[in-house]
């Protein structure tokens, strides 16, 4: 079973796909294996290769059917919730069936027919909601799938639509019985669920619900006391959002308390006074009703009732509700707040602005937003970094717009193609104002950190580079590659910590950038002529470094030292500050570990230096090309030589070795002189990467400003001519030969 399990994980999909099948075969004939088992199934569900995900999610399904273990079901749930969006269309499609066989094809008779009922029925439909709801509650994560996936079910793609609106309703029944029947013994946290699953319902068909449930959740808007109700309210306030327009008249007397309700929060939040002398409790009751007015804004349009609000408050400035909402939830952003009321002022402004995007560019709004990046707090400003990403995602189409203005929803002119493109909406201002005002803020948090902050500015800067806000020179040299922190200045590196914290910090860059999954050539181009720049251009400085101040002789081109008196370097002792050793050392592995980076990778995809392309038209159309990983390569040999890299710094000895094998790579790698002599020339490395005997030939000419040999300084003797070499032969490069060896 270990020699199995470990064929999960092989490097060819072939294996892992045939040993995934005999994992399921060793699971059905020894219960007993069912964890070990399952674990490797559910690992494999996100495989790279089409073909195993595929058999990993007719797997699952098996396991499903037959497992008792609801730990076991609820984790099969969410791993197939997360294929129904997969980018594969063959694969989500896949993940659909099986969900709808598991849930919703058992019930398909019994909940069509009223007569078929039995209680057999009745106790597979509370399973059913059990597991729905636990999904949820194990793993908000799924929601957004999970509604991808009811929304597919009842729409005319589907096959059984009708059978399944039957069983949802069944469905989101039984969920509102466990409301009103067992809300005393529910606890908060199942009950947030609970509502959060019927949102889901909610968002998919509003034909599912009855006035009569409505009716169940009105309390949760009117009695709020602590922060749990806030949670439970914002699920209602979607329900409501999403079922209500579709009442009908007859229903007057539960649309008006309903209205009267959210009024009365808003009022409440508007009308807050603070000062110095404000207590905890009369805090958290405005905080409570900002978060209120945050959700209402966003999830309710109130614009028809502006009368209304125009007569509660008589000093209104704003021409539209929205505009009021953010009109008394901007000053509590500022800093002579508490922290908890700024941070709930952020998140309710940015609510509002998502589904009311013209209110980005009202003076008290963006000057709120603007202060927060005047501040040295970084939890602050990624609450507004997550809010325009939530933004751009509806303006990019990734996620529905919440409230559609009645100025745009009955523009025919708009819906034509020609039209479209030629009228802009408030989502386009709001966008380019964003992508205009706050992009050097973006830059700055995606340089200066290594957290999920700079993965939220990254992804706000891709998206306005997708929608073309932007010149992309304004941030191309931004985040550019996570391969950039890696670069440093050898005299200013700083070596406290054991080992060095930059040290930890590259490691870190190189694995990842290893053991990416790159889907085109210009993908791994970037990334490889960035790390060949690095080490090129900042490598010699170190080895001039190393050649000074810690071996008194030279180097020659064949990697043996030159003598002196008949004694070697090696033999030839010298003094060394440790400090200087340990900078030496630390620089030297750092760079090292870039180069077998590259190496590495170059061996993994097969990619030569004659291979990679050139900036021209030709070599536009082969950057779009995609790769293929060679077979049998593994990362197993990059990972041990990083961890003996790291290893040096541990001894004077290893310290010594580090920055003698590198001074040596610098002096024998023909690339990494290119690679040097392009950048100290200010030539773009990846603008000829043609034919690799031009390369050399032009690097070999007078330059002005072209750097000696590293280390050999000009004075080692001239290397002897070589033979021709046979078709086998091995190029002699970078220390790993018998890698480069491959590329030729």
């Amino acid at each position: 079973m270990a020699l199995i399990l470990r064929c999960a994980t092989d490097s060819s999909p072939m294996v892992r796909d045939s040993a995934l099948s005999l994992i399921a075969k060793c699971m059905f004939l020894k219960p007993g294996l069912e964890e070990s088992c399952c674990r490797a199934i559910l690992a494999c569900s996100s495989d790279q290769t089409v073909g195993v995900r595929k058999r990993c999610i007719g797997l699952m399904k098996e396991v499903y059917a037959q497992t008792s273990n609801q730990e076991l079901k609820l984790a099969v749930i969410e791993q197939l919730l997360q294929r129904v969006t997969d980018h594969e269309s063959t694969v989500a499609a896949q993940a659909r069936q099986a969900l709808e066989e598991m849930w919703f094809s058992p019930l398909h008779s019994s909940f069509t027919n009223p007569a078929q009922r039995t209680p057999q029925s009745q106790v597979s439909l509370e399973n059913l909601m059990n597991l729905m709801v636990g999904s949820v509650k194990r793993n908000e994560g799924v929601i957004p799938t999970f509604e991808a996936f009811i929304k597919h079910e009842l729409s005319p793609e589907a096959k059984a639509t009708s059978l399944n609106f039957n069983v949802c309703k069944a469905v989101v029944a039984a969920m509102f019985d466990r409301i009103v029947h067992d809300a005393d013994n529910t606890d908060k946290s199942t009950l947030q669920s609970l509502l959060q699953s019927i949102t889901l319902f909610s968002k998919a068909n509003a034909k599912l619900f009855t006035p009569d449930q409505l009716e169940t959740l009105h309390p949760y808007i009117g009695h709020l006391s602590n922060a749990d109700d806030l949670i439970l309210f914002r699920s209602v306030v979607v329900i409501y959002r999403c079922v209500l327009p579709y009442l009908s008249t007859s229903h007057n007397t539960l649309l008006k308390d309903i209205q009267n309700d959210l009024f009365k929060s808003i009022n409440q939040a508007a009308s807050a006074k603070l000062d110095a002398s404000t207590d905890a409790d009369a805090l958290g009751r405005v905080r409570s009703y900002i978060r209120i007015a945050g959700c209402v804004g966003k999830h309710c349009d109130l614009e028809s009732f502006r009368s209304f609000f125009a007569q509660s408050f008589p000093h209104m400035k704003a021409t539209s509700v929205a505009g009021l909402m953010v009109d008394f939830i901007s000053p509590f952003a500022s800093s002579k707040y508490p922290p908890e009321l700024r941070v709930m002022a952020l998140e309710s402004l940015g609510a509002v602005c998502e589904t009311w995007p013209a209110q980005y560019s009202a003076e008290r709004a963006r000057e709120a937003l603007t202060s927060v990046f005047e501040e040295d707090s970084a939890d602050l400003q990624n609450i507004v970094l997550r809010g325009f990403l939530a933004f751009f995602s509806i303006h990019e189409g990734k996620s529905e717009k919440l409230i559609q203005s009645k100025d745009t929803s009955g523009d025919n002119e708009g819906s034509t193609r020609l039209g479209g493109s030629l009228k802009a909406s408030e989502n386009d201002g709001a966008a380019a104002l964003i992508a205009q005002h706050f992009l050097q803020q973006m830059l700055r948090a995606a340089l200066s950190k290594e957290d999920s902050h700079a993965l939220t500015a990254i992804e706000l800067i891709a998206s306005i580079n997708r929608q073309g806000l932007i010149h992309p020179k304004e941030c191309a040299g931004g985040p550019g590659l996570l391969g950039d922190k890696i670069d440093f200045e050898p005299r200013k590196l700083d070596i406290s910590g054991t080992p060095p914290e930059h040290l930890l910090l590259s490691r870190f860059v190189c694995q990842n950038l290893a053991y990416f999954e790159y889907a085109q050539v210009g993908e791994l181009l970037a990334t490889v002529t960035c790390m060949e720049r690095i080490v090129g251009s900042t490598g010699t400085t170190v080895a001039h470094a190393i050649e000074t101040d810690i071996f008194p002789v030279k180097i020659d081109s064949t990697g043996e030292r030159m003598e002196i008196d008949g004694q070697t370097s090696d033999n030839v002792s010298r003094p060394v500050d440790p400090d200087n050793l340990k900078q030496l050392a630390t620089a030297a592995t750092t760079l090292s570990m870039l180069w077998e980076t590259r190496t590495y990778l170059r061996r993994l995809y097969g990619v030569s230096f004659h291979s990679l392309p050139k900036e021209s038209k030709a070599g536009a159309k082969e950057a779009t090309k995609s790769l293929a990983k060679v077979p049998g390569t593994s990362g197993d040999r990059l990972w041990d030589a990083m961890s003996k890299n790291m290893a040096c710094l541990e001894s004077v000895e290893g310290m010594m070795s580090i920055c003698k094998e590198f001074a040596t790579l610098m002096s024998i790698d023909d690339e990494l002189k290119i690679a040097a002599n392009d950048d100290r020339d200010g030539h773009d490395s990846t603008a000829d990467l043609g034919d690799m005997n031009q390369v050399i030939s032009a690097s070999s000419g007078p330059k002005s400003g072209k750097r000696r040999s590293s280390v050999s300084s000009g004075n080692a003797p001239k290397r002897p001519r070589q033979k021709a070499r046979g078709k086998n032969a091995k190029k002699r490069g970078s220390p790993d030969s018998e890698h480069d060896g491959e590329f030729d």
